[in-house]
C-alpha cells in the first residue's frame, strides 16, 4: 500500500532531479514519483507544461487559485467597489463578478471567467 503524502511537502532539488529523468525518459513518472517521493499528478503537470514550451515553478502549489488581477489592479477594484456603497449603489456578487469580468476583457489579462455568462460561475 503506498505511503500517505503530505500535499507540496516535496524536495525542490528532488523534482528537478525526477524531472531530469523523466524528460529524456531515463525513467518513467511511476519510478520518479516513487524514488524521489513526489506525487505522480504533480511530476505529470510540471513535465506536461514543459513539452508544450511554457515555463514551470518548481515551488508547491495549492489549490487551483490564480490571481486574474495584478495588485495594482485588485486595489482599484475594491476602491471602486466602496465608492458605490458609499454612494448607496451596493453591488452584488454577480454584478460584481461581472464588473471583475469585463474589467479583466479590457485589460486583456487571462482569466478563468465563463465567458458565456461573463462571470466566474
Amino acid at each position: 500500500m503506498e505511503k500517505m503524502k503530505k500535499k507540496g511537502k516535496w524536495n525542490q532539488c528532488n523534482l528537478q532531479t525526477a524531472i531530469d529523468k523523466i524528460l529524456p525518459k531515463e525513467m518513467s513518472l511511476r519510478e520518479a514519483s516513487l524514488r524521489y517521493d513526489i506525487p505522480k499528478s504533480t511530476l505529470h503537470d510540471e513535465t506536461s507544461s514543459l513539452n508544450r514550451g511554457q515555463e514551470v515553478s518548481l515551488q508547491p502549489k495549492f489549490g487551483r487559485f490564480t490571481n486574474t488581477f495584478t495588485p495594482e489592479y485588485e486595489q482599484l477594484l475594491v476602491e471602486h467597489v466602496k465608492g458605490l456603497s458609499n454612494r448607496c449603489l451596493p453591488l452584488t456578487k454577480q454584478e460584481f463578478l461581472k464588473y471583475a469580468y469585463d474589467l479583466a476583457e479590457a485589460l486583456k489579462v487571462p482569466h478563468r471567467f465563463n465567458k458565456e455568462k461573463g462571470s466566474c460561475w
